[in-house]
């Protein structure tokens, strides 16, 4: 018998940990988010030099890494410890924002609240990161949803189908292949995680 999924079918937690999983894994950013001034902290150890942009190479402690934020779309507004800067001023590169000799601030200020910020992150739902998130948080809700609906029933035969930010992933199987289609499943995630990378500030000195 085959038996069809429905979106009510599935747990939102499990599709909020799914996304939590493969974000939390890669420190990216798989939906596209805006934050307006936002006030941060200023780590000592996310500060660093990067003159690869100017023709120059007078700058000191001028690029920042921002963990919460890869990758990088647009810089609306920035102020360092009270002093604005031009947008256009600084370079986004991917996960850093790089302060050129044009900026009024030439360095990050380290402490607690010393940088506002307004930008927008994260990679498009069509992007190839972006789909490839779509379908690891799909396969890892349909484990999920195996795991529960196998377990309350035995029947001679089952399908999952699953939709979540328009990928759809949908199989049919004996319960005798219970264990080999999660186990393709979850090879198939080992092999979109390994395709995005893994969290960036884990190879940061």
């Amino acid at each position: 018998m085959l038996v069809e999924i429905n979106a009510f079918d599935t747990s939102i937690d499990w599709l909020d940990e799914a996304d939590a999983d493969i974000e939390g894994y890669t420190g990216k950013k798989f939906r596209v988010q805006t934050v307006t001034s936002q006030s941060i902290d200023v780590s000592k150890a996310f500060i660093s030099t990067n003159n690869d942009f100017e023709g120059r190479t007078g700058l000191i402690g001028n690029a920042y890494y921002l963990e919460d934020y890869a990758p990088l779309v647009s810089l609306a507004s920035l102020t360092i410890d009270g002093t604005a800067v031009t947008p256009s001023y600084a370079i986004l590169d991917y996960s850093r924002v790089i302060l050129t000799s044009d900026a009024e601030a030439s360095s990050w200020a380290p402490g607690k609240s010393k940088a506002t910020l307004s930008i927008t992150y994260g990679y498009a739902e069509d992007s190839t990161e972006g789909r490839l998130a779509s379908e690891y948080s799909t396969l890892f809700t349909a484990v999920k949803y195996l795991h529960a609906s196998f377990s309350e029933s035995k029947e001679s035969g089952s399908a999952a189908t699953r939709q979540h930010a328009d990928v759809v992933y949908s199989v049919e199987m004996e319960i005798s292949e219970e264990g080999k289609t999660r186990k393709d499943w979850q090879n198939r995630m080992k092999e979109i995680k390994k395709a995005l990378g893994g969290c960036m500030k884990s190879y940061l000195v």
